[in-house]
């Protein structure tokens, strides 16, 4: 049996998010999170990925502090240990951790499994983008220089 969630209107686009980050560098790519799967109609748990074209190491403070201040619900983790950033749901690291695969599997399950979760997290991450676009617009690259 499959639950019926309410659909809400979820604020943030892929357009926002590259426009927040590319405030603080050149953006060679970026994977922006979408809520809500229409063919599969449920909720996504979203997963924001990007990589600067010359990222800088005190570009990761401020990522961390957005991801430890920003979200109301659900506990947040930005992974930098890569070539590309994410900011995901820790949750998907536990499941990647014990499940294998990677973010987006990790996604599939946790999709599969919570949508409650992943309702929360939508909501979460709507507040990091609004949390990025203010820096972005009080700072912009000026973060980082200097």
């Amino acid at each position: 049996m499959v639950t019926e969630f309410p659909r809400r209107k979820i604020e943030f686009d892929g357009r926002r998010f590259g426009a927040a980050l590319a405030a603080f560098g050149e953006l060679k790519w970026i994977r922006a999170p979408v809520a809500f799967n229409a063919v599969f109609e449920r909720w996504q748990a979203p997963i924001l990925g990007w990589r600067y074209e010359n990222p800088e190491s005190k570009m990761k403070k401020f990522f961390r502090g957005i991801v430890e201040d920003c979200p109301e619900s659900v506990d947040w983790c930005f992974e930098a240990s890569f070539r590309n950033w994410f900011i995901v749901p820790c949750r998907l690291i536990e499941v990647m951790d014990r499940e294998g695969g990677n973010f987006a599997d990790s996604a599939v399950s946790v999709a599969q499994e919570d949508q409650d979760f992943c309702i929360q997290a939508n909501t979460d991450m709507e507040l990091i983008l609004r949390g990025l676009e203010k820096a972005a617009r009080e700072k912009g690259g000026r973060l980082f220089t200097g």
